[in-house]
């Protein structure tokens, strides 16, 4: 007996080099979300708001890392995020506008993940109105929460950017 095949456990088994560990487990993080949708209370037409924690999901291998990101961003909506946490950061894709809570003082950045991304931000150091952020132009690193609570929101055809939070001191 396998003792980490427990009742409430479901091991799934399966030989792919095509997608990632990550990606297989989104998937069946997402078929459980809609199998169980609606069964605890939320409204039709309502749905829930899933946030999956990856511990592990950042530091060690760089292209791993990448990969998670780009998984992450494949997976993320305002009804589904996905949080990927390491030793000394945390990274989300933020799609919307999305409140965002934290300590006045951490140091954070934002980044576009796919095209040129067109960003409002309240509560950092060095808000952006508008401004199109890119690889070989403006980024935002080395920024800051102002505030406990930030806010960030897509603008135009911007579908998401990385959100990235360090806690080194």
């Amino acid at each position: 007996s396998d003792p980490h095949r427990q009742e409430t456990t479901e091991v799934v088994e399966k030989e792919d080099q095509d997608s990632t560990d990550l990606h297989r487990s989104l998937v069946l993080v997402k078929r459980m979300v809609e199998r169980t949708s609606g069964q605890e209370g939320e409204g039709e037409g309502r749905e829930r708001a899933v946030q999956v924690v990856v511990v592990g999901g950042l530091g060690g291998n760089f292209s791993h890392e990448l990969g998670n990101i780009g998984v992450s961003a494949s997976f993320s909506s305002p009804c589904f995020s996905v949080v990927l946490v390491g030793r000394e950061n945390i990274a989300v894709v933020v799609t919307g506008k999305q409140r965002i809570r934290g300590v006045k003082g951490l140091h954070c950045g934002l980044f576009r993940i796919s095209g040129p991304s067109t960003v409002r931000t309240c509560g950092l150091r060095w808000d952006l109105d508008g401004e199109e952020m890119r690889f070989d132009g403006l980024v935002s690193v080395s920024n800051e929460f102002l505030e406990d609570e930030i806010e960030i929101e897509m603008l135009g055809d911007t579908k998401h950017v990385l959100f990235t939070v360090d806690f080194r001191d």
